[in-house]
């Protein structure tokens, strides 16, 4: 009986993570899905159903998840099981939330991802160049070798 109630939460979970999946990565990935399998009929008639009823298939799994999880609510455990509910939404939040951030980057603005990669990069190298030819003052005593003028030529080159 114990492992029955277990393995209802993390089927329960693993729904909720696959119509996540299905709907962030749907939804970036819709287009590409199109343009690639135009050659194919029914390929693209299965694709273009798929993208033009995507929401609805993913609501419908979402609302199944959810009379699913009522539908399975005990006396006594209703602490444990909202708390299983509640960690699994919040980690799907987490997770998908920064993942398609990132997708939508790779496909749409790779630009805004390698700009402030680049401004790091020339900030620390600065940082080190000025701070090792006009470093006097040190800038905090956690960090010895850090100075206030590697610190301020460095702002001001990354700002260049």
């Amino acid at each position: 009986v114990l492992f029955s109630v277990f393995a209802y939460y993390i089927i329960l979970s693993r729904h909720f993570f696959f119509t996540a999946m299905l709907f962030v990565y749907g939804r970036i990935l819709s287009q590409r899905l199109v343009n690639t399998v135009t050659s194919d009929k029914f390929l693209y008639k299965l694709v273009s159903r798929f993208i033009k009823y995507h929401m609805v298939t993913c609501y419908f799994l979402y609302i199944t998840g959810f009379m699913w999880f009522i539908l399975t609510l005990k006396k006594k455990r209703y602490k444990y099981q909202f708390g299983q509910y509640a960690w699994t939404h919040m980690i799907l939040i987490v997770v998908f939330t920064q993942s398609s951030f990132t997708v939508a980057n790779i496909f749409e603005g790779i630009f805004w991802f390698l700009l402030p990669a680049s401004l790091i990069v020339i900030n620390d190298i600065t940082a080190y160049i000025f701070g090792f030819f006009f470093g006097r003052t040190p800038l905090i005593k956690l960090s010895p070798k850090k100075t206030w003028e590697g610190f301020i030529g460095a702002s001001v080159s990354t700002i260049i």
